[in-house]
Order: C-alpha cells, then sequence, then structure tokens
C-alpha cells in the first residue's frame, strides 16, 4: 500500500503542469450562467470534459437539459464494490473580461471560475488517471458528473444527472474548502411573496418625482455576515425615517439581479411635495412634477416586508456555524401583476414550511399586506458523520499530505460550508457525503484565484481515497 501511494503520487505530480494548462483552457471558454441575462455556458466547455474523461479511460457523455451541457463520466469496473460519485460544476458568474484570460503567477492561477469551481475539474480527472495506473484492482462503480448550473440551483445538471446514476455508497463534491473537508451545510429555502401594484391618490402640494439611490454591499448569500449594508433594507429603513417627518409615497422601486446576492444598490422613484424636497437628506435627482400626487402602496408594502423579514426569528433544527442568513435580495416588477419579493434564506432546518410560516407571521404582526406567500424551491441541508468510512478516508490522507509539507495542522479537517452545492441532491440517497476542493479566495469576487500548490494536493486527497474506497484494500477499509 505504501508503495502504491508513493507510485500515485508521482505520476499525480508529472500531471502539475496539464492540471495548470486545463484549468486556464477551461477558463478560457467563459462558461457563465446568468439566465437572467439569456445567458448560459456554452456547449464547448462540456464537450473538452468529456474529451478528457475519455482519454483517461471513462464512458463519457454530454447531458443536455433546458439548454445547460453538463458531462457525466463513468468508470464501471465489472468487479464487486462500491457505488461512489465524484460532482462538481462547469458554470460560473459573470465576471469583467480580463477575467476570461487567465494569469498564472508563481503561486496562483487568477481568474474567473479558477476557484469557484474549475479548478477541480483537472484535479479529479488526473486523480482517476492515477488510480487506472495503479496497480492495484479496482472494484465499484464510479461516476464523475460535472454540471452546468449549480450557480442557479443544478437541477439541469447534476441534479439531474443524479437522477440516471446507481444508488451511491459515497459522493464526494469538489467545491472549494482550503483543503478542509465539509460535512456540514445549511438548507436553502427561496420564498416568493408578492405584492400588488396599488396605485392610490397622496395629499401632495405641487408634487414632484425624484430619483434617489441608496448603496448597500454586494455578498453571496450564505456569507451574509460580511454584508455591512443590504441596500433594500437601508431604503426601508431611509424611508420608514422620513415619513416621520413629511409625507412621501413610492413610484417607483428596483434592486437586486440575482436572488443569491445581496443588492449593491436600490433604486427608489419617489413622490414629495416641492417644499419638502430639501429636508430628504440625501442626494437625489429631480425626475419631473407629477400632476396628481399618485403612489404604489403595494411598492410601499413590498419595502417594509423587506425589513421586516431580514429581522425574522427562524428556528433551526441544528445550530449552524453560520447561523440563519436571510436575504431579501431580488424584486421583480409584473407590471399590473404585481411584485415578487424574493428571498433566499439559508437554515439548519429542512422544513421549509416553518421558514414559510415565521415570514408569515411576521408580516402579519407588523400589518405588512401582501398577496402571497410560497416556497418556490427547497433544499436539504447536509449532515454527514465524522466517523464515517468516507470522511475519515479523506481526512487521513489529507492530513498526511499536509504533514508531509510541514504544514501545522488542526485537531480535525471537519467544516461547514457557508453556501449549497450540488451536494444538495444527495443527502436523501443515503450516502455519505463530503464536499473538498483546493485553496484560494475572492469566489465571485474581482480578484478570484486558487493556489496552484493546493491543486496538486486535491489530485492526490482524491486519488488517495478513491483507492481506499475501490481498490485492493476496500472490503478492510471499509470495515476498519
Amino acid at each position: 500500500m505504501r508503495h502504491t501511494r508513493k507510485s500515485l503520487y508521482s505520476r499525480i505530480e508529472r500531471e502539475h503542469a496539464t492540471i495548470i494548462d486545463t484549468l486556464c483552457g477551461l477558463v478560457r471558454t467563459r462558461p457563465v450562467n446568468h439566465p437572467e441575462r439569456g445567458i448560459k455556458p456554452p456547449s464547448e466547455t462540456a464537450h473538452i470534459c468529456c474529451d478528457l474523461m475519455e482519454k483517461v479511460g471513462l464512458k463519457a457523455m454530454v447531458h443536455e437539459r433546458n439548454g445547460y451541457y453538463s458531462a457525466l463520466g463513468i468508470l464501471d469496473t465489472g468487479r464487486t464494490g462500491p457505488t461512489v460519485v465524484m460532482e462538481g460544476h462547469l458554470d460560473v458568474v459573470p465576471g469583467a473580461e480580463d477575467q476570461f484570460e487567465p494569469r498564472v503567477t508563481e503561486d496562483r492561477i487568477i481568474g474567473r471560475g479558477a476557484l469557484d469551481m474549475l479548478c477541480s475539474v483537472p484535479t479529479s480527472i488526473v486523480a482517476i488517471k492515477a488510480i487506472k495506473e495503479s496497480d492495484e484492482e479496482l472494484g465499484g462503480k464510479l461516476y464523475l458528473a460535472l454540471g452546468a448550473d449549480e450557480e442557479t440551483g443544478g437541477m439541469y445538471g447534476v441534479g439531474h444527472m443524479a437522477t440516471m446514476m446507481e444508488r451511491p455508497d459515497h459522493v464526494i463534491g469538489m467545491e472549494p474548502t482550503d483543503l478542509g473537508i465539509v460535512v456540514r451545510r445549511r438548507a436553502m429555502h427561496i420564498i416568493d411573496v408578492r405584492f400588488p401594484q396599488r396605485l392610490v391618490p397622496r395629499g401632495f402640494i405641487d408634487p414632484c418625482a425624484v430619483y434617489v439611490r441608496v448603496d448597500g454591499h454586494a455578498v453571496h448569500s450564505s456569507h451574509m455576515w460580511k454584508c455591512r449594508a443590504h441596500a433594500a433594507v437601508n431604503a426601508a429603513r431611509f424611508l420608514e425615517d422620513i415619513r416621520q417627518q413629511f409625507n412621501v409615497g413610492v413610484l417607483g422601486l428596483r434592486f437586486g439581479d440575482v436572488k443569491n446576492r445581496t443588492p449593491e444598490h436600490c433604486d427608489l422613484k419617489l413622490v414629495v411635495s416641492a417644499a419638502d424636497l430639501e429636508r430628504l437628506g440625501v442626494p437625489y435627482k429631480l425626475l419631473f412634477p407629477v400632476a396628481a400626487g399618485v403612489t404604489d402602496e403595494g411598492l410601499e408594502h413590498l419595502l417594509r416586508a423587506v425589513a421586516v423579514i431580514s429581522d425574522t426569528h427562524v428556528p433551526q433544527a441544528e445550530t449552524s456555524d453560520y447561523g440563519v442568513a436571510i436575504g431579501p435580495n431580488v424584486i421583480v416588477n409584473e407590471g399590473r401583476g404585481g411584485y415578487v419579493l424574493k428571498v433566499d434564506t439559508r437554515v439548519m432546518t429542512d422544513h421549509s414550511a416553518e421558514v414559510a410560516h415565521s415570514f408569515r407571521n411576521s408580516l402579519y404582526n407588523a400589518g405588512v399586506s401582501f398577496s402571497s406567500l410560497d416556497i418556490v424551491h427547497s433544499d436539504r441541508s447536509l449532515m454527514t458523520s465524522p466517523t464515517s468510512v468516507l470522511f475519515r478516508s479523506m481526512e487521513r490522507n489529507l492530513m498526511s499530505l499536509r504533514k508531509s509539507r510541514g504544514e501545522e495542522l488542526p485537531v480535525t479537517l471537519v467544516r461547514e460550508g457557508a453556501g449549497q452545492s450540488d451536494l444538495r441532491y444527495f443527502p436523501g440517497t443515503g450516502a455519505q457525503c463530503i464536499e473538498v476542493g483546493p485553496r484560494g479566495n475572492g469566489a465571485h469576487a474581482r480578484n478570484e484565484y486558487v493556489e496552484t500548490d493546493s491543486l496538486t494536493i486535491h489530485a492526490k486527497a482524491l486519488a488517495a481515497t478513491l483507492l481506499d474506497l475501490m481498490g485492493d484494500g476496500r472490503a478492510t477499509w471499509a470495515t476498519s
């Protein structure tokens, strides 16, 4: 076994340059997923991955669903053993033009998706190649599933491919984890709250329409503790404050782009009396005088709902390291049909009805009027025991690899993931599920990068763990 590990790692070290070149090539395909703007990843990205899978001996196929092109590779040994799934995603969030021309420095690869999570595509394929070239007899079946829509929920990629697989015993997600092992993740529940358009006259003297922009801080919903200011919440409180001083109404409201990111700005179109313009206390742009002081009570109640919902207590089934994250992040204008407030909620509970009940009660108690409140999407939380075979194998291998580099090691590599991932599609299968990925920083941000040396460590840890599960010692390891 020791000889096998040494030769296994040597093979992977020889592939270091290939890992970097492959990652850079994938970044250049610009696999942006932004369906709100009609943008989906190109099929080229999935075809490249399938070509790479076939070169290492996997049966590979491009899987298309709803315009999303994912890649699925299968290794069927034909011998008795576990069913193992490795999963990740090919899509990335939008980025600046120059982020799709990756830059390679001495210790980093910088570019959109370099960390989240194109980096794990070449490391997983190199790991599979290494175990196939080892002198161990493999048993069981291995799937490599790379979805094209994780950033928007994953239902057309890994979510659908999961239904095409045999029931797994072990699932390894490959989101970036700083070479720790994620065994816990909060569930994500998306709630839609609808408000009618309700135009009503108000008693303004010389009414004027003005535009006001309220700034906030854009962060991913799962990292709400980093959000210094939620633009829509700030706008709600701004409106509440000035209403105590003079008559003001809302005629237009816009904030948010995607449901899983807090809005950077909230744009308000307000109606005020001409005499009160200078009392706004913030910069404004005079749009036009209005003949009648008509405002939209539906928008006013929606803005109040933003503040009420963000302060709601939501019960947890288990304590989370990250608490509860509530993101009323997007307003959708349906014209005369009214408005929809989309609320992204991250909480350690699978009981979405309790989450909806908490919001509904808070709105009722605050006197906020709304048309309906519905659960439109709900995931299961992830909780895998650190005594599981999969975790113990991965931790042993990662600890050994990191120790050999002279790192100061923690007592355990157990982590809780802040956000969701496509691993959400497997907890209900009874499989042991973990997540482990390379080191880096700036996922979804301007300065996104992955640490180059962590790529080789990740590939080695994956390969060693796959051999524990599927190699010569699989029966002994599974019962140890």
